[in-house]
């Protein structure tokens, strides 16, 4: 039981494991998703290299983490991302994403919203 709880490990739930949500979203360089988990609605292009992922509830006080990749089986183009919570909207991620000179453009990304409590996981 390498790093799993008792109860968790069990199948038991608690009140903490039910508070605890992750979502994500896979999204193609043009605002469209190509995958996306239950609760989040949708994408936005901003200006280039820049999204905002709205989520069906709050994500304020979450963690969110973004990759650049490739959507499909391609080979994932040299970009990388920076994340925060969303501006102006309790429902949303803003994402950025840079080309290796540090130029932002539009790019594929994988993003992941981690939210609640996450210790017993």
């Amino acid at each position: 039981m390498l790093g799993l709880g008792g109860a968790y490990a069990s199948g038991q739930s608690t009140a903490r494991d039910s508070q605890a949500r992750i979502l994500w979203a896979v999204v193609n360089s043009d605002a469209t998703f190509a995958r996306r988990s239950k609760g989040i609605a949708a994408v936005v292009h901003v200006a280039p290299g820049q999204y905002r992922v709205l989520a069906s509830s709050d994500v304020r006080n979450c963690a969110y983490q973004v990759t650049g990749g490739d959507d499909g089986l391609g080979v994932p183009p040299r970009t990388y991302g920076d994340s925060a919570q969303g501006f102006f909207d309790a429902r949303s991620a803003f994402v950025e994403m840079y080309d290796a000179a540090g130029t932002r453009i539009d790019s594929d990304f994988y993003l992941t919203i981690f939210c609640g409590d996450l210790t017993g996981l």
